[in-house]
């Protein structure tokens, strides 16, 4: 049997990354927060495990799906890392295309010209998977964007998918 996995469709992430840099500010952002952010909108089944910033406006009730046991993940980390290869292939790829900067992409932050990027969302699947894959987007563009990524109340810890101990 054939299973289509979005989450490791390389221009399905170049889509999801585009997306996601098209909403912060600046048109910015680092690698590794685009590395948390596509698993989450690749798998927004798993956005409820995330902790959450005080007062940020957001709860883990406005990330809750129903409940499918076909979507199930064993261990996060694990297709966290087996992610690494696909987001690092789109982001080169993207880089290759011209609508990265690739002076940026040295620096470890990507940054995209919004003159040449057209994104009109698109909504597939359910309404439901729709509108928690649109709050990702604002939650990663705004409240999760200033978090800083290392730390004990950093980016990676509060996802859980990196290992934030040996940082500089």
């Amino acid at each position: 049997m054939l299973v289509y996995k979005s989450g490791f469709d390389i221009y399905h992430c170049m889509y999801r990354v585009l997306r996601l840099i098209k909403n912060c500010p600046n048109q910015s952002i680092d690698y590794d927060r685009v590395r948390i952010f596509d698993y989450f909108y690749a798998f927004p089944y798993q956005a409820e495990k995330i902790r959450f910033v005080q007062n940020s406006g957001y709860k883990k009730n406005d990330f809750k799906l129903p409940k499918n046991k076909y979507f199930s993940i064993q261990d996060d980390k694990q297709l966290f890392f087996e992610l690494a290869g696909v987001v690092d292939s789109a982001v080169r790829c993207l880089a290759a295309c011209g609508e990265l900067d690739i002076s940026y992409l040295k620096q470890g932050r990507l940054k995209i010209d919004c003159e040449k990027i057209h994104l009109e969302p698109r909504q597939y699947g359910s309404c439901e998977l729709a509108g928690v894959r649109s709050k990702l987007v604002q939650l990663f563009s705004t409240c999760f964007y200033d978090l800083p990524l290392s730390g004990k109340n950093g980016l990676k810890a509060r996802t859980g998918l990196m290992v934030d101990k040996y940082d500089a």
